[in-house]
């Protein structure tokens, strides 16, 4: 098998190919985070205040129907 070193210099998949390399099966590649916060994909103000308003609102729709389906046992 090639050696990671001479695939990439990233020091985490270095580290983590070499722990873990009983359970890997292909060459590991890098890629393009997509975890990165990049300009050009941020979201606008109102996008992110509607995003918190459907977030909360399903978190509390969430609530209700656990409420009512586990109630409390008293």
């Amino acid at each position: 098998m090639t050696k990671i070193d001479e695939v990439t210099k990233d020091p985490i998949l270095i580290t983590a190919s070499k722990q873990y390399a009983q359970s890997i099966t292909k060459i590991p590649f890098t890629h393009e985070s997509l975890l990165c916060d990049r300009k050009e994909y941020q979201l606008t103000s109102a996008e992110k205040r509607r995003a918190e308003k459907e977030y909360h609102d399903e978190k509390r729709m969430n609530a209700a129907n656990r409420s009512r389906f586990h109630p409390s046992r008293s």
